[in-house]
């Protein structure tokens, strides 16, 4: 599973609106910090799709030219404290190729090259393929490619980046910075 993960604190939050700016707001039981919670909410969930959609891109890029279809997962978490956007995949076959496997029962073809490489997010042709599996044969293992690290990686600076503007822009609404 990938995810980009970003925690933020807001100080001073606690306070109402009413108690910051007694003569402009009616006294209300709601903090400044639930208040923008809820707006930032509303706000960060188009960007955490957006992000979602994009290291999805990525994965998919990098499977593409897989015999067999590979399904990924967005899954996004918006809290008072954090964001969260991770992407997963159940397949199998993937599972070996992103976290790799300490050793190899099969022999492949002399001609044989493989169709993704580590820390890149794309997919080649490739050519051969299994020559013959056997429990007697101890090869090297897969290489892991490590798909979710190296796409989280590649999105994180963006979305903390797009975060922080944010979470400035609210505090701005309610007077808290210029």
């Amino acid at each position: 599973m990938a995810g980009i993960y970003y925690r933020f604190r807001m100080a001073g939050m606690d306070k109402t609106l009413n108690q910051l700016w007694p003569h402009v707001f009616l006294p209300t039981s709601r903090s400044v910090g639930a208040i923008m919670v809820n707006r930032m909410e509303l706000r960060s969930e188009g960007l955490v799709k957006k992000v979602g959609k994009m290291m999805e891109r990525d994965l998919k890029s990098a499977t593409r030219t897989w015999n067999h279809k590979v399904d990924f997962y967005v899954k996004s978490r918006i809290s008072a404290k954090s964001i969260t956007v991770s992407i997963y995949s159940d397949d199998v076959v993937f599972g070996f190729v992103e976290k790799g496997t300490k050793v190899r029962h099969a022999a492949m073809t002399r001609n044989f090259v493989p169709k993704t490489a580590p820390g890149w997010l794309g997919s080649r042709k490739g050519s051969g393929g299994v020559a013959y599996i056997s429990p007697n044969i101890t090869r090297p293992g897969i290489e892991a490619r490590n798909f979710y690290k190296t796409t989280a990686s590649k999105h994180r600076k963006m979305f903390v980046g797009e975060m922080r503007k944010l979470i400035n822009d609210e505090l701005r609404m309610v007077g808290l910075r210029k």
